[in-house]
């Protein structure tokens, strides 16, 4: 029965403790004269039963002890009527203050402590007013990041670098960009997003760390100048196998660092330098940079201005090249005196397969055409449409193909020959043994050389012939 009354009693206590504190705050809310009385009565949460405040107000408030005994209480109620009714309602009203301010206390360090375990984000700062706001950062690659830097893998994936480098250079980052690194990803496109030089520069930072990217698409985003830190981070970068820098306007600085790089880089396999607005300079500073590389096997200078001393240098270089197999020059300004001298050059390469030089000037005569494919031991896929081809030109290419045993695909689209030529192709295709297939489009074909085309179909069923 004692324990039953104690249990209770500690029940009535805590249950008029937290009644008084909620009269407290409805009090001060309403700012009630200080004279105000309180109510005297109300119902337990737990038992039900009416109960006086002031009454229960005179039990002590039990903060942590064990039960208190029989004995103990009744000398407590004993001490507790000794003191004036005015005594007991500041002693109450005191106590609830204490309580209430304990429970706001108690909440803050529980809101502080959901905010330390939701801060874990490497790249919030809330000193820099608009920074973190715009970096919305995916909450799971986040906590990839956070984990992989406590096992020391922050600076191979290269979120440290990032983040760093765009405060310093007084940028917002890229959040996708910041996901990818996060999340450790190996392929990143980033094309048409305007990063300019400083977005380049923090990227570049990146790649001198990271160890996981090996695909970097930054296509058409007027990096110019931050072509140059891109190069120079590429020299340590030992991951990167595919480069797109097309239509950035990398300009001299960019080249030459990329000339640089290719000296220094073993790992990249794929290079588009398309649409840089790079002319003779710049071609015979990247023909130096692949002098001394033997890894990369994709190069793209298309879309660019390299004109004859450019082409010269590029096939000096290609000739000490031991790796390249793939050269598009498309849409340049190349011209049969530049053309002379590359042929004069590649056809000593035996690396060279895709050879593509649509849109140059270089087959008014078509003799160093046809000096390249008899000599050529390695290409496979020539593109020589829209280059102002005749039909003496192509009587010339014709007997090439019918030396070379390796082409197989031969696109002469777009070019002004007529008959003549058109039958010295077909004869060069029905003697060679290894072409497959002939791209044909915007050539006319008279009805007499029409029969005579039927008839090549009808004997070399194996080639494919477009129009």
């Amino acid at each position: 029965m004692i324990n039953e009354s104690e249990k209770r009693l500690e029940n009535a206590t805590k249950n008029a403790v937290v009644n008084k504190a909620s009269a407290k705050l409805s009090a001060v809310t309403t700012q009630k004269p200080k004279n105000s009385k309180p109510p005297k009565q109300t119902l337990s949460a737990t038992t039900g039963v009416k109960k006086d405040l002031k009454k229960d107000s005179q039990f002590p408030i039990l903060t942590g002890g064990g039960p208190q005994s029989a004995t103990n209480l009744s000398a407590d109620r004993q001490a507790q009527k000794s003191v004036s009714n005015e005594s007991i309602g500041s002693t109450t009203q005191n106590k609830e203050i204490d309580l209430f301010n304990f429970a706001v206390s108690i909440d803050n360090s529980k809101r502080a402590a959901a905010a330390a375990r939701a801060g874990a984000n490497d790249f919030a700062d809330d000193d820099d007013d608009g920074w973190e706001s715009d970096l919305n950062i995916d909450i799971s690659a986040v906590a990839t990041a956070t984990s992989r830097k406590k096992s020391g893998f922050a600076g191979a994936l290269g979120t440290d670098a990032y983040a760093t480098a765009c405060k310093v250079l007084g940028i917002v980052p890229v959040s996708f960009f910041a996901n990818c690194i996060g999340a450790g990803t190996g392929e990143v496109v980033l094309k048409h997003r305007g990063l300019g030089p400083k977005g380049a520069e923090a990227i570049a930072t990146v790649l001198e760390t990271n160890t996981t990217i090996a695909f970097l698409d930054l296509s058409d985003n007027w990096i110019e100048s931050g072509g140059a830190q891109l190069g120079r981070s590429l020299q340590i970068n030992r991951t990167l196998t595919n480069l797109n820098l097309s239509n950035n306007r990398i300009g001299l600085a960019g080249a030459s660092e990329i000339s640089e790089m290719l000296g220094f880089n073993g790992t990249l396999r794929n290079l588009n330098l398309k649409g840089n607005n790079f002319g003779d300079k710049e071609a015979i500073i990247l023909a130096d940079g692949l002098k001394q590389n033997s890894a990369l096997r994709v190069l793209d200078l298309s879309y660019n201005k390299i004109g004859d001393l450019g082409a010269l240098a590029l096939g000096t270089g290609i000739l000490q090249n031991d790796g390249l197999k793939e050269l598009n020059l498309a849409w340049n300004q190349i011209r049969v005196r530049g053309a002379n001298g590359f042929f004069n050059s590649v056809k000593d390469n035996t690396t060279i397969t895709t050879l593509n030089l649509r849109d140059n000037g270089i087959c008014e005569n078509g003799q160093a055409t046809s000096l390249f494919l008899s000599k050529s031991d390695s290409i496979i896929s020539f593109n020589i449409s829209c280059t102002r081809m005749t039909d003496v030109a192509l009587i010339s290419i014709a007997k090439g193909i019918e030396q070379n045993y390796s082409i197989k695909d031969l696109d002469l689209s777009d070019n002004g020959v007529g008959d003549i030529g058109i039958l010295a192709l077909f004869k060069a295709v029905l003697a060679s043994n290894c072409i497959r297939r002939v791209v044909m489009r915007g050539i006319k074909i008279s009805r007499e050389a029409r029969i005579k085309f039927e008839e090549l179909k009808n004997e070399k069923p194996e080639v494919e012939f477009v129009e």
